[in-house]
Protein backbone atom coordinates (compact mmCIF):
# COMPACT_ATOMS: atom_id res chain seq x y z
CA UNK A 1 0.00 0.00 0.00
CA UNK A 2 2.00 3.27 -1.09
CA UNK A 3 2.49 5.79 1.89
CA UNK A 4 0.47 8.42 0.40
CA UNK A 5 -3.20 6.28 0.56
CA UNK A 6 -2.88 5.06 4.08
CA UNK A 7 -0.95 5.72 7.31
CA UNK A 8 1.21 3.08 8.68
CA UNK A 9 0.34 3.15 12.08
CA UNK A 10 -3.60 3.85 11.70
CA UNK A 11 -4.29 2.76 8.17
CA UNK A 12 -6.43 6.35 8.01
CA UNK A 13 -5.71 8.13 4.48
CA UNK A 14 -3.19 10.78 4.92
CA UNK A 15 -3.68 14.36 3.04
CA UNK A 16 -0.53 16.23 1.85
CA UNK A 17 -1.34 20.02 2.01
CA UNK A 18 1.69 22.25 0.26
CA UNK A 19 3.32 24.50 2.93
CA UNK A 20 2.38 27.97 3.22
CA UNK A 21 5.07 31.21 2.88
CA UNK A 22 6.01 31.16 6.58
CA UNK A 23 6.76 27.76 6.88
CA UNK A 24 8.89 27.94 3.83
CA UNK A 25 10.85 30.86 4.82
CA UNK A 26 10.94 29.35 8.28
CA UNK A 27 12.85 26.28 6.75
CA UNK A 28 14.86 27.79 4.23
CA UNK A 29 15.99 29.75 7.51
CA UNK A 30 16.78 27.15 8.82
CA UNK A 31 18.93 24.80 6.47
CA UNK A 32 20.47 28.16 5.04
CA UNK A 33 23.62 27.79 7.48
CA UNK A 34 23.60 24.05 7.49
CA UNK A 35 23.78 24.33 3.20
CA UNK A 36 26.57 27.75 3.76
CA UNK A 37 28.50 24.83 6.13
CA UNK A 38 28.32 21.84 4.10
CA UNK A 39 29.30 24.27 1.06
CA UNK A 40 32.17 26.40 2.50
CA UNK A 41 33.72 22.71 4.19
CA UNK A 42 33.44 21.15 0.25
CA UNK A 43 35.28 24.38 -1.29
CA UNK A 44 38.03 24.32 1.34
CA UNK A 45 38.60 20.44 1.65
CA UNK A 46 39.06 20.45 -2.09
CA UNK A 47 40.76 23.69 -3.62
CA UNK A 48 42.40 24.79 -0.46
CA UNK A 49 45.30 22.13 -1.09
CA UNK A 50 45.40 23.49 -4.83
CA UNK A 51 45.57 26.94 -3.31
CA UNK A 52 48.42 26.51 -1.11
CA UNK A 53 50.56 24.55 -3.66
CA UNK A 54 49.63 27.43 -6.45
CA UNK A 55 51.24 29.70 -3.55
CA UNK A 56 53.98 28.00 -1.59
CA UNK A 57 55.12 24.85 -3.31
CA UNK A 58 55.03 21.00 -2.27
CA UNK A 59 57.06 21.19 0.41
CA UNK A 60 54.34 23.40 2.32
CA UNK A 61 51.87 22.10 1.08
CA UNK A 62 52.80 18.09 2.19
CA UNK A 63 53.53 19.78 5.89
CA UNK A 64 50.03 21.43 6.00
CA UNK A 65 48.34 18.87 5.10
CA UNK A 66 50.11 16.13 6.82
CA UNK A 67 50.51 18.25 10.11
CA UNK A 68 46.58 17.83 10.79
CA UNK A 69 46.37 16.50 14.30
CA UNK A 70 44.08 15.22 16.28
CA UNK A 71 42.05 16.72 18.73
CA UNK A 72 40.85 14.21 20.83
CA UNK A 73 44.18 13.07 22.17
CA UNK A 74 47.96 14.05 22.77
CA UNK A 75 49.26 12.03 20.01
CA UNK A 76 50.02 12.81 16.47
CA UNK A 77 47.67 10.77 14.67
CA UNK A 78 45.04 11.96 12.56
CA UNK A 79 41.50 12.09 13.46
CA UNK A 80 39.76 9.74 10.78
CA UNK A 81 42.72 7.17 12.44
CA UNK A 82 42.77 8.06 16.06
CA UNK A 83 42.52 4.74 18.70
CA UNK A 84 40.36 6.76 20.97
CA UNK A 85 37.48 7.61 18.52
Amino acid sequence: MPAEDAHRDTGAPVSHRPLRWNERTFLFALGSPAFGMALAYTFVTTYGPVLIHELSGPALTGLIIGGEVCSRCSCRCSPAACPTR
